[in-house]
């Protein structure tokens, strides 16, 4: 397997489950599951203050395990495109068993039922599925009103199970929460901020034809676009009667002969 770059569009990175098995990202290349070096570190127990970095680490110490990873671009579940390297079930198997954690042997024996769920064909993309992003609210709530700095960390793995999410993730989406009041992603705010601007630009020019202008006139008087006034009237009066110009006698005669050339 190839370690350059894929030169494919951004892939999404979605939660993964299955055996018992849970990591926070994978992406899926040709039908399989390529699990990212920041989800596995999580997986895995490492603490590092740099997503990823520990288990990009143990990958220097044995390079046997990059043929089995791919370096991709993927998009986060906050919205993030970034350039990753990602691991099959393999290249996961190959990371427990170099690594000298505690737990290696309880990762040993989630790794080998992986393995075999692979052989037997089990390893498949799922269906996507809506995420109610309003469902973590009374946890970040929770979270935010509590007086102790520590003790928190069941709810917010909860809450990232729910957005599907990784926890550390979760917690970037609290903190905007905390900031903004707003539960979407910097996507979902950013744009609403251009429709807010963009429906305070829209007032000026309808309250111009509801004193009885026309919409070529607006578009004259504002020096802007006709389609521009076709939206403006579309979002904020859809029912807005709009006067109607009358040709003048030479625009007729005009428009008449323009037919008769025509035929």
């Amino acid at each position: 397997m190839t370690t350059e770059l894929v030169p494919t569009t951004p892939t999404a990175v979605t939660p993964f489950e299955i055996e018992n098995v849970r990591l926070a990202e994978v992406c899926w290349l040709n039908g399989s599951p390529f699990f990212t070096a920041r989800a596995i570190e999580e997986w895995m127990g490492y603490r590092s203050t740099k997503r990823g970095n520990s288990v990009l680490r143990l990958v220097d110490k044995n390079p046997a395990v990059l043929p089995f990873s791919v370096l991709t671009a993927v998009v986060s579940t906050d919205g993030k495109k970034y350039v990753t390297r990602v691991f099959n079930v393999f290249g996961l198997n190959l990371l427990v068993s170099a690594s000298n954690l505690p737990n290696k042997a309880v990762l040993a024996i989630q790794t080998t039922a992986l393995l075999a769920a692979s052989a037997a064909g089990q390893l498949k993309p799922p269906v996507a599925k809506l995420v109610d992003r309003y469902s973590c609210k009374p946890l970040f709530d929770a979270i935010l009103s509590s007086p102790h700095k520590s003790g928190n960390a069941d709810i917010m793995k909860e809450a990232a199970a729910r957005l599907g999410i990784s926890w550390k993730t979760s917690y970037g989406r609290m903190q905007r929460y905390s900031q903004t009041g707003s539960l979407g992603t910097r996507h979902h705010e950013r744009a609403k901020r251009q429709k807010d601007k963009a429906a305070a630009g829209y007032v000026p020019i309808i309250d111009y034809i509801k004193a009885g202008h026309t919409k070529q006139e607006a578009v004259e008087h504002f020096k802007t676009s006709h389609p521009r006034v076709l939206r403006a009237l579309k979002e904020i009066a859809p029912n807005l009667q709009v006067p109607r110009r009358k040709r003048t006698m030479a625009e007729l005669a005009l428009a008449r002969a323009a037919v008769r050339e025509a035929a």
